[in-house]
């Protein structure tokens, strides 16, 4: 099957900084995934002790731009481990523009490697689900060999979500 990715709904009771909810689903046995963040709401997600400094230095620094579907990634210390933060930026946030980031991280998911897409959090149920139809489209791979047996396990993909949706 060409896509070969696996996503899951987490839902996150609403408020609160983004810092707290990553701190209750990350660790165990999903040490070492990426995490997508939104670049549009990154300054107030209570980051700043996880990157050692302001986000918006941060940001600066990196370039990253908030244009949808622009992936910059960064190093950042979540538990004891090193782990990669993507910062995602969502354009305006239309459906077109969760759709397109989407599927920037569905191009950057890896079979091995989990990741959890907080990038949705706080957004409408439509952008929302423009966000996973993204993933989708975007973690498709052509192989002639795609009929055969699978290589790799399929990537795994949680989305943050608020809890009412």
């Amino acid at each position: 099957m060409p896509i070969d990715i696996r996503l899951t709904a987490i839902p996150a009771p609403a408020g609160g900084p983004l810092a707290a909810h990553l701190a209750a689903v990350t660790g165990g046995a999903d040490d070492g995934e990426d995490i997508a963040v939104a670049v549009q709401g990154a300054e107030a997600a209570g980051l700043d002790p996880y990157l050692g400094g302001p986000v918006a230095d941060v940001l600066a620094a990196c370039g990253a731009t908030g244009k949808a579907g622009d992936v910059t990634p960064v190093a950042m210390r979540a538990g004891d481990k090193p782990r990669r933060l993507l910062l995602l930026g969502l354009g305006d946030q239309s459906a077109a523009d969760m759709r397109r980031a989407g599927a920037a991280l569905g191009r950057r998911a890896e079979p091995e490697r989990g990741m959890l897409a907080a990038a949705a959090l706080g957004q409408p149920a439509e952008s929302v689900r423009a966000f996973a139809e993204g993933l989708l489209v975007g973690s498709y791979r052509f192989s002639l060999a795609s009929a055969g047996p699978r290589e790799a396990r399929p990537s795994k993909v949680r989305i943050l979500v608020s809890a009412g949706d």
